[in-house]
């Protein structure tokens, strides 16, 4: 987060998006640190201009991801239709201010992008981790 709100650091150069976490790094429990790692490889800032994330969906997710497992959710398209999805998340990212899930829907088998703000009644699947991990392909279709 701090990366795509691009704070400013001091004068000596470095950011505030690079000296907070290195500082928190130090302090966190092995168990937070593994979770903060897990989120920060899952999650790429593409631009700036961030609208507010909902911390705990987004913590799923990536806790999701970095465990191979399974996401449920519902998720609402541009024209308001809502469906169920079964996903295996595979990124979150930010792009033009707004969230995003990547990842692989099991029922339509496929790749998938869903917008965060989108997605409601988000669990997981406790009973679903270590699968394969998940390749996207070279060339999207």
């Amino acid at each position: 987060m701090l990366e795509g709100a691009g704070l400013e650091g001091d004068t000596s150069g470095a950011t505030d998006a690079t000296v907070v976490p290195a500082k928190l790094e130090r302090l966190l429990p092995k168990s937070l640190r593994r979770r903060a790692v897990a989120t920060a490889t899952a999650t790429h800032v593409l631009t700036s201009g961030l609208e507010p994330v909902d911390a705990r969906l987004h913590g799923l997710l990536v806790d999701t991801a970095a465990h191979r497992g399974i996401v449920y959710f519902s998720h609402s398209d541009g024209d308001g239709r809502v469906c169920d999805r079964q996903v295996q998340p595979l990124i979150c990212f930010i792009r033009e201010g707004r969230s995003y899930l990547l990842g692989h829907d099991l029922h339509r088998r496929g790749w998938r992008v869903f917008r965060l703000d989108r997605i409601t009644s988000a669990t997981a699947d406790p009973a679903v981790t270590g699968r394969s991990p998940l390749t996207f392909p070279e060339e999207s279709e």
